[in-house]
């Protein structure tokens, strides 16, 4: 598993330092929501987020995130992470980006008023995602992760922005 990260790992950083593209621009700052299909090999879970994007340099991106998933066979949970975008215009108002992540993840599990458990840790993510333009400030979005905590738990993520 290591050895992939690391591959993994080599070849994201060689894609982001080869390829310079003028996706958007420098310092723009958007706001947004997001609803989210947590997945795992053992059961699927509902939640939705909001999150911070900051365009740091032309193509290279920030986006800080709070998600909050919704109880489902007494476990609800929250994650916070930060991730990265390198973002590529393919057709006008259209973007695509790979997505490598570090985040905070942490579980609750309740079986009744007085017993409950929690459990946290760190988490690595690694996916991809879309931007499309609907108007000169509002774009929709949707993306794929996957996140390394606790074994794999895999996210689908579909959201709206607003660009200020």
């Amino acid at each position: 598993m290591k050895k992939l990260f690391f591959k993994l790992t080599v070849v994201v950083i060689a894609i982001i330092t080869s390829v310079e593209v003028d996706a958007q621009k420098m310092g723009n700052v958007s706001l947004g929501g997001n609803l989210i299909l947590g997945t795992t090999k053992d059961y699927s879970i509902l939640g939705f987020g909001g999150r911070l994007l900051y365009n740091v340099t032309n193509p290279f991106r920030l986006a800080g995130e709070l998600d909050y998933f919704t109880k489902k066979n007494y476990v609800d949970m929250f994650d916070l992470s930060i991730y990265g975008h390198y973002l590529y215009p393919a057709t006008e108002g259209f973007l695509i980006y790979p997505s490598v992540g570090l985040g905070f993840v942490g579980w609750r599990y309740t079986t009744d008023r007085l017993a409950s458990n929690s459990h946290s840790n760190f988490a690595l993510s690694l996916g991809g995602g879309a931007d499309y333009g609907l108007t000169s400030n509002l774009v929709l979005n949707g993306e794929f992760r996957i996140k390394f905590v606790s074994g794999s738990w895999c996210n689908f993520l579909m959201g709206l922005t607003y660009e200020f």
